[in-house]
C-alpha cells in the first residue's frame, strides 16, 4: 500500500496502458451509474472528476478523452434515470426504506418546484441530488426535450469546469512533486465525509 502511494504515477500509467481505451469506457460507466441508476449515489462523482483532473497532468491520461467520457456518461445516464422515473416512479421509494426514502423524493420534488429549470442545472453540483433529480423529473412528467437540453448544458458545465480547472491548477511543479500526498489527503477526506454522513444519518434515523 505504501509503495502504491509513493509510486502513484507509475501505477496509474501502468493501469492506463494496460486498459487502453477501456480506461475511458470505465470512466463513462462510473459516471453513467451515478447519474443513471437511483442507487448510483454510492458511486464517486465530484471526487472522480477532481482525481482525474489532478492526476492527468502527471500521468498519461488524455484529459480531453477523460472529460468527454465523463460528460457523455452524465448525459446518457440522466436520460436512463428519467425514463426509469417516468415508468416506475414512486414505487421504488418507501417511507421506511433505509436508502430510497420517500422523504428524499419529496425534498427533490420541492427543489424542482421551487427552482424550476435552474434546479436541473445546479443539482448537478450537489451530491445525491444529482442522482435523484433526473428520476424525479421523470416522475413529474417534465418535458423530455426540455430536460435533455438542460441536462446537456449542466453535464458540460459540470464535467468541463471541475476537471479542467483542477487539471490546469495541478500542472505545476509543486503539485506534481507532492501528487501522491495530495491524493492520499483527498481520499482520506472523502472517506471521513462518508463516515460522518453515515453517522449523521443513523442519528437522524434514531430520532425519527
Amino acid at each position: 500500500m505504501f509503495d502504491f502511494i509513493i509510486h502513484f504515477n507509475e501505477y496509474i500509467n501502468y493501469f492506463i496502458d494496460m486498459l487502453g481505451v477501456w480506461f475511458y469506457i470505465l470512466l463513462f460507466f462510473i459516471v453513467f451509474c451515478e447519474t443513471g441508476i437511483v442507487l448510483g449515489i454510492f458511486f464517486p462523482g465530484d471526487s472522480l472528476l477532481f482525481t482525474i483532473g489532478l492526476t492527468a497532468a502527471a500521468t498519461s491520461i488524455n484529459i480531453h478523452l477523460a472529460v468527454l467520457s465523463i460528460c457523455l456518461g452524465a448525459i446518457i445516464g440522466d436520460s436512463c434515470n428519467y425514463i426509469t422515473g417516468k415508468f416506475i416512479g414512486e414505487k421504488l421509494f418507501s417511507t421506511h426504506a433505509r436508502i430510497l426514502k420517500k422523504a428524499y423524493l419529496i425534498k427533490t420534488k420541492e427543489f424542482l418546484d421551487k427552482y424550476g429549470t435552474k434546479a436541473i442545472i445546479f443539482s448537478r453540483f450537489i451530491a445525491f441530488v444529482r442522482t435523484i433529480t433526473p428520476f424525479v423529473a421523470g416522475v413529474s412528467n417534465m418535458n423530455y426535450a426540455k430536460f435533455v437540453t438542460l441536462g446537456i448544458i449542466s453535464a458540460v458545465i459540470w464535467s468541463f469546469s471541475i476537471t479542467y480547472t483542477v487539471y490546469f491548477f495541478s500542472d505545476n511543479h509543486f503539485v506534481k512533486q507532492y501528487l501522491s500526498l495530495i491524493i492520499v489527503i483527498v481520499i482520506t477526506a472523502v472517506m471521513i465525509q462518508m463516515i460522518l454522513k453515515g453517522i449523521i444519518n443513523k442519528i437522524k434515523a434514531k430520532r425519527a
